[in-house]
């Protein structure tokens, strides 16, 4: 998603809690656009507005979020990201269902030294790679 629609990534600073004031389905946090890391917004996401997210519970500091926003609401949430290789994993796999399955699954994440982010999937292009998050070449 923050490749092909080119949302823009923020880096979840601090997580203030997992479900809102009164309980619920959400987590709320303090972000810092990729762009912009001295800046920091504070926002609250719903758990139904993630695209990729195992749990919400893995929302945590390190991890980079491609965000659609409508003024301070989050419309569109996806992992693209996360300083640690572990955070991503566990951000983004489901538990296996079976042995089988589990020997099946190889994670598949690259480093990106220009924003120092593991991301998942393959890089782009055709040579030179890009980053996924980023867009600097690999």
């Amino acid at each position: 998603m923050a490749e092909a629609d080119r949302l823009p990534v923020y880096l979840v600073r601090e997580v203030h809690n997992y479900g809102g004031f009164f309980g619920g389905d959400t987590v709320s946090l303090t972000a810092s656009p990729l762009t912009a890391p001295n800046e920091t917004v504070d926002l609250t996401i719903a758990d139904n507005v993630f695209a990729n997210l195992t749990d919400r519970h893995h929302v945590v500091e390190g991890l980079a979020l491609a965000l659609a926003l409508d003024g301070a609401e989050v419309r569109q949430a996806q992992v693209v990201g996360a300083r640690d290789r572990a955070v991503l994993r566990d951000a983004l796999q489901r538990p296996p269902t079976s042995p089988a399955d589990a020997a099946r699954r190889r994670p598949l994440a690259y480093h990106c030294p220009a924003c120092n982010l593991w991301f998942a999937g393959a890089p782009t292009g055709d040579g030179p790679y890009t980053c996924r998050v980023c867009g600097a070449t690999l």
